[in-house]
């Protein structure tokens, strides 16, 4: 959170671990999967991996103060006609809460099928699923497909962000997309904050949440929790 500097929710983000402990980045081994048809069972595993893990966190003696966990969701798995089912079951199988769930999915996938996507957004959102935009402003960015879609979070693409205070475009663009956001009474989250002065203007223009390497660099669970409660401690 932008005003209060407490982390409140967590990103789900997936390495391929490999016998000499060095890591494999989606950004190899995702496009694989897509092609061989593999992302299915995985998708649907980082999906159960995370819920076991926000249920994890809510049962420990002193609950984590994470409100969500948020998910990146597969253009493969998302087209699936019975992607809505495939979520309802998953979540029958475990005592979580919905509400503590968040997917992403980027303009690319959401506007494949307008209707179709909002139609599955807004079955999952019923059972208290929320929503967010990823990556927004590096595709489509149209305000009449944002009108309608009924998401929760705008994500600002971490390319603005960047080169935010030496680009005035950049800026402006950053600044545009909030001010949008507010607009359609959507919260914003910027990607990607890796200086002060990056966050202390998005402060100033009134964005809402942040992530990136200003904070921490992407941590094992048992390390996020650490560095969650020694968080909490320095604000107490």
């Amino acid at each position: 959170d932008i005003y209060s500097n407490t982390i409140i929710a967590a990103e789900a983000l997936v390495r391929w671990k490999q016998k000499d402990g060095s890591y494999i980045m989606p950004s190899q081994f995702i496009p694989i999967a897509e092609a061989s048809g593999l992302i299915l069972p995985m998708s649907a595993w980082i999906i159960e991996t995370a819920i076991k893990q926000m249920i994890a966190w809510k049962e420990q003696e002193s609950p984590l103060n994470i409100n969500r966990i948020a998910i990146n969701i597969s253009a493969i798995h998302f087209a699936q006609a019975d992607f809505v089912d495939q979520i309802k079951s998953i979540l029958h199988k475990y005592p979580v809460d919905p509400k503590h769930i968040e997917f992403e999915l980027t303009e690319s996938i959401a506007l494949v099928n307008i209707e179709e996507t909002i139609q599955k957004i807004e079955e999952l959102k019923k059972i208290g699923i929320t929503f967010a935009l990823d990556d927004f402003g590096t595709g489509y960015s149209s305000l009449a497909y944002l009108k309608r879609l009924p998401i929760d979070y705008l994500k600002i693409d971490q390319s603005f962000i960047k080169n935010m205070m030496a680009d005035s475009e950049d800026k402006l663009i950053t600044e545009t997309i909030v001010s949008v956001a507010q607009a359609f009474k959507l919260k914003v989250i910027a990607e990607g904050v890796e200086e002060i002065e990056q966050l202390e203007h998005l402060r100033s223009i009134a964005c809402d949440i942040y992530q990136g390497y200003l904070q921490n660099r992407p941590l094992p669970a048992e390390e996020f929790v650490l560095m969650v409660r020694e968080l909490e401690q320095q604000l107490n």
